[in-house]
């Protein structure tokens, strides 16, 4: 379901995805206008468990004077499912930097390169509508699938940070070494620069 009614997010277009923005705004609107059903729907839930985390989040409150996000639902075209969730989840907003954050809803899309789809033009987002100056993703080193994900656009590194109980990786790409995503002349050193790691 892309829409109800007159609302219509934004949409960003991929070759085999809807990338549908979701924002404060919007998170307010579904959340005051859509029924269970329609939520459940909107946001890709499978079960009514994940609609009550989703919930509690929103009663809790997403954003602070200092802190936004901007996400995004990947929408299949083929079926017209979401199958994940793509974007920002931590947008700094005084410092123009933010989090990256991803996962697929669903299981039987992993492995089929949906993420990496969608990972380019969102980034392209951050740096075109959202004048970040950095973006970073802290991986754990035993996520096998987003360290190759991330890998997949830049050089790999061993530097490793610790957070909490867990070891992580940490990514970045800063505005003055960005690649053009939009630039065809550049597709080739695309996956090459796009992230590069911490080194610690």
């Amino acid at each position: 379901m892309l829409f109800m009614g007159n609302f219509k997010p934004p949409i960003v277009e991929t070759e085999r995805l809807l990338l549908r923005l979701l924002t404060p705004d919007i998170y307010n609107a579904v959340f005051q206008s859509y029924t269970n059903e329609a939520l459940m729907h909107f946001f890709g839930f499978y079960s009514n468990e994940e609609l009550i985390i989703e919930k509690q989040k929103y009663a809790a409150g997403w954003t602070t004077h200092k802190i936004a996000f901007r996400m995004f639902h990947l929408i299949e075209k083929a079926t017209g499912n979401v199958i994940g969730l793509c974007g920002f989840h931590t947008w700094y907003t005084h410092h123009f930097r933010a989090e990256i954050g991803y996962h697929l809803n669903d299981e039987s899309k992993k492995g089929k390169g949906f993420m990496k789809e969608a990972i380019a033009p969102i980034i392209k987002y951050g740096f075109d509508e959202m004048h970040l100056n950095r973006i970073e993703a802290l991986v754990g080193t035993d996520n096998v699938p987003s360290l190759k994900l991330l890998k997949g656009f830049g050089q790999p590194n061993s530097g490793i940070l610790p957070f909490g109980d867990f070891n992580k990786k940490a990514f970045f790409i800063s505005l003055t070494e960005r690649v053009r995503l939009g630039d065809q002349e550049n597709n080739d050193q695309r996956k090459l620069n796009l992230f590069k790691e911490i080194y610690q």
